[in-house]
């Protein structure tokens, strides 16, 4: 019988692994003998960029070099740890040796991409898990007054001098700051054309492809109100053309695109997650594409309905012709 320790107590990695019967290593440990997975957020020493947001905990998934996956050992756990039954146990470690037990989490929220760097210091795409506890709020370390960082702890500024902790609702900041790449790319509107002051649908189905091109590579971010060269622009034209009696403008600007990509690429399973962001003085969208589609996405040109094929090069969007689109899938969807 697994028989628990209570919150805000400490464990030696020895008393760790004999109550949940996993091994003395790792920031991921699954027990199939007990059905639980301890996680361990070391606060020194290692590339992850573990924080709390309020009594939230953004977790960084596993693997300390390359680009992590989600569908990969225990970030897979973790991912579906309810549908599989394990229960998810917290640990903080703020010194060797020592583990402090903040208590049974669950994932919150969807998982979301971001970039951190790595055990050598190379930028490198990980996996975030959005967790809370199930009960209760979290410990603060009893040892030490000089903890390496505390919870809850102010809001960082953004400056190149501390990139560490950032918080998560700056995440968009720091994306615009490093420039389009690989899984991040900008838009000025969403339907919003400058030139006529009017929507223009043809924006939308650039959106869509965009989105289409994140789903066929490896997942990614599309930043709305920003355009080519990381001028922040803001989203005042598509307010303008989309908000309705009085309804909240991001709220009419989130169901327009949602409802764009429906059009455009389907229901098909595919998640969105959207973010809204104030950067000098202007509202801005990032849309969220956590990982590559589970089936290959092909988009309609809005009006001869040829189907295209799109995937992220570099930091551009490029369209593939049929020959070379089907053996692109041939290779990444065997």
């Amino acid at each position: 019988m697994l028989i628990l320790p209570k919150p805000g107590e400490h464990l030696t990695a020895l008393d760790l692994a004999t109550t949940f019967q996993c091994s003395t290593q790792g920031g991921m440990r699954r027990s199939h003998r007990t059905g639980t997975l301890v996680l361990v957020s070391t606060r020194f020493g290692n590339p992850y960029q573990d924080r709390w947001v309020g009594n939230t905990l953004h977790y960084t998934g596993m693997g300390q070099r390359g680009d992590q996956r989600i569908d990969w050992a225990q970030n897979k756990t973790l991912n579906n740890h309810q549908t599989l039954g394990v229960s998810v146990h917290l640990f903080d470690r703020f010194e060797k040796g020592i583990y402090f037990y903040q208590g049974e989490v669950y994932l919150s929220d969807q998982p979301y991409r971001e970039t951190q760097t790595d055990a050598d210091g190379i930028e490198r795409r990980v996996w975030i898990f959005p967790l809370q506890l199930k009960s209760g709020t979290p410990v603060t370390n009893p040892l030490k007054s000089n903890i390496p960082r505390s919870f809850n702890q102010p809001k960082p500024t953004l400056d190149p001098e501390t990139p560490t902790y950032e918080i998560h609702h700056k995440r968009l900041e720091k994306l615009i700051r490093a420039g389009e790449s690989r899984d991040v790319e900008f838009k000025k509107c969403a339907t919003y054309n400058a030139e006529t002051g009017a929507r223009d649908k043809t924006l939308a189905w650039v959106v869509a492809r965009a989105v289409a091109s994140f789903l066929n590579t490896e997942g990614g971010t599309l930043i709305i109100g920003v355009n080519d060269t990381g001028q922040v622009t803001g989203l005042s034209g598509d307010y303008k053309v989309l908000t309705k009696n009085n309804r909240d403008p991001k709220d009419s600007f989130e169901t327009e695109v949602r409802n764009t990509l429906t059009s455009f690429l389907g229901q098909k399973g595919h998640e969105y997650q959207f973010h809204f962001e104030t950067v000098d003085g202007k509202d801005i969208c990032g849309i969220d594409v956590p990982q590559k589609s589970k089936k290959p996405v092909w988009i309609c040109k809005p009006k001869s309905g040829e189907e295209e094929f799109f995937v992220r090069t570099g930091n551009k969007t490029q369209r593939y012709k049929p020959s070379d689109a089907t053996e692109y899938i041939k290779q990444h969807w065997p």
